[in-house]
């Protein structure tokens, strides 16, 4: 090839590539292409080898792998100021100025994981069509299923044994649905599936659950649990769908962003969390995938792996995932809620710090505390009890734990921020920071405003006046009456005050309070 472009590759290189710019060298190559390119098609001669070439095709891999690494929520000044950026920089713009010669670079290709990178590196480089969520290239981001069973029909011993690996591979691997407005099959995994299948192939052990190349990046996964937003958003995709017909939620969306930048994510996909500029993020990222019936409407998460390193990173960032996995157990043997419920006040009040988190409704903090804690993924190994939540209908309770020896009935309650009587000149910030320093006498002494409705007096009062007899009619109804025959019964109110402090009291089989309420918190 080097002798159609006029020498050789020793004589090219030493008159055209500047070993102190890339960038001139890519510049300097392109134009002696182009040149050459264009005096063979002047000249009319159809019959040299390079008659036929129409110009460069450029494929540019995983163009954001080591911008990425830089990714800082909470600044962006890393990357912006590195010499690794302005590189970058100047080799789009290099490209984009290229791209106009008539025999330069015709086509560029680019495969990286978000277009994030794409708008701070290229700056310029706005001719480029993002094909990412189109039906004709969504196959080519995994493998088919056809695939997957084609592979282990010829290294599989039995077809019991295809089934059982590919029920392994669909739960761990699958759910990639990257058509936005058509349905397409959902694809696997295509570095999980390729070792897994290894592994069957040289009878290895491969630990699937966890495999060494994530589906979603370690520093995404970071970087998305110190968010307070992104910690709530995510734990909503966590939940069951209420008919428990899929293991996660769907989440719609409207929109997505085509285009944002490190100082977008700064201030908007993990500051004042805006959920098209989230749920984008979390799409390209791998934590999100279309929804395979209604991609045009609906994300979801993909598949056990995703939500497993979700839950583990939520914990770990809230330095809760080894008490917890201790706190589960405890919850399993003796059917002590307080743990869990002191993880979960401690989750709370570092994730709850804007106006949403305060205005929580019991059924959120019930709902949150069911996926964050008892059903978070992580804690799959521990887990050795059941959790039933009924519909929001009359005479429910609101949770009901069974564990090999206990029934443990939860009735959730909350009182949100702004009807505590705590200051009305206060910021939200400042009235929970109030709340925050008050013991248990304090917390029941604490008033309801002027502007609550339904509830007067103290909490201690209302807690006596309305919540004990509701607790107690539950208690003592025949369906629970019946659960407490075969194993030991724990019955608690659950009463979450200002997105800062839990309020655990237990009751007995007769509905009376067993001793004094006390606040869930970690033992010093």
């Amino acid at each position: 090839m080097t002798s159609y472009l006029g020498g050789s590759l020793g004589q090219m290189i030493s008159e055209n590539i500047n070993q102190r710019s890339a960038i001139d060298s890519l510049a300097n190559l392109v134009a002696i292409v182009d040149h050459t390119l264009y005096e063979i098609k002047n000249r009319g001669d159809s019959k040299h080898p390079l008659a036929n070439v129409k110009g460069i095709y450029l494929l540019a891999d995983e163009y954001d792998a080591f911008s990425n690494e830089y990714m800082d929520p909470h600044n962006s000044q890393p990357w912006a100021e590195s010499d690794a950026s302005s590189l970058v920089k100047d080799f789009w713009a290099t490209v984009k100025g290229v791209v106009r010669l008539p025999y330069g670079i015709q086509e560029c290709f680019i495969t990286g994981i978000s277009p994030l990178s794409l708008a701070d590196n290229t700056s310029g480089f706005n001719i480029a069509v993002n094909m990412s969520f189109k039906k004709e290239v969504a196959g080519l981001c995994g493998l088919s299923r056809a695939d997957v069973e084609g592979a282990l029909e010829r290294i599989c011993k039995s077809k019991a044994d295809v089934e059982r690996h590919l029920d392994k591979l669909t739960r761990y691997a699958n759910g990639y649905h990257f058509s936005r407005y058509e349905k397409s099959e959902p694809v696997f995994n295509t570095d999980t599936s390729l070792e897994y299948l290894q592994a069957v192939l040289t009878d290895e052990h491969f630990d699937i659950a966890n495999p060494p190349n994530s589906e979603v990046s370690q520093r995404f996964l970071e970087i998305a649990a110190s968010s307070p937003g992104a910690v709530t958003y995510i734990q909503r995709a966590l939940t069951p769908s209420p008919d428990r017909a899929t293991p996660y939620s769907l989440i719609p969306y409207s929109d997505l962003v085509d285009r944002f930048s490190l100082v977008d994510l700064q201030s908007r996909a993990l500051g004042d969390v805006t959920e098209t500029a989230f749920c984008t993020l979390l799409l390209y990222f791998g934590a999100f995938t279309f929804d395979k019936e209604n991609p045009s409407k609906f994300l979801t998460i993909p598949n056990h792996i995703v939500a497993k390193r979700f839950g583990t990173t939520i914990l770990h960032r809230f330095k809760l995932l080894s008490s917890m996995q201790n706190a589960v157990k405890f919850l399993a043997l003796r059917g002590d809620i307080i743990a869990t419920l002191a993880g979960y006040q401690e989750l709370m009040a570092a994730r709850d710090i804007k106006q949403s988190g305060y205005s929580m409704t019991e059924q959120q903090h019930r709902d949150s505390f069911h996926i964050a804690i008892l059903e978070n993924p992580a804690l799959d190994p521990q887990v050795e009890y059941q959790v039933t939540k009924p519909g929001r209908g009359p005479g429910q309770v609101d949770l009901l734990i069974a564990s090999p020896d206990h029934w443990v009935v939860i009735e959730w309650k909350t009182i949100q921020i702004e009807f505590l009587d705590v200051g009305d000149s206060l910021t939200w910030g400042k009235k929970a920071e109030a709340i925050s320093k008050l013991g248990v006498n304090g917390i029941l002494k604490l008033k309801f405003n002027r502007w609550e409705k339904f509830r007067k007096g103290t909490i201690g009062s209302w807690i006596r006046n309305d919540v004990r007899a509701q607790l107690k009619s539950y208690v003592q109804s025949p369906e629970i009456r019946e659960l407490a025959q075969n194993r030991k019964f724990r019955a608690h109110l659950v009463l979450v005050v200002g997105s800062r402090k839990i309020l655990v009291w237990e009751m007995d089989t007769n509905g009376d309070w067993i001793g004094l309420p006390v606040l869930a918190e970690k033992m010093l």
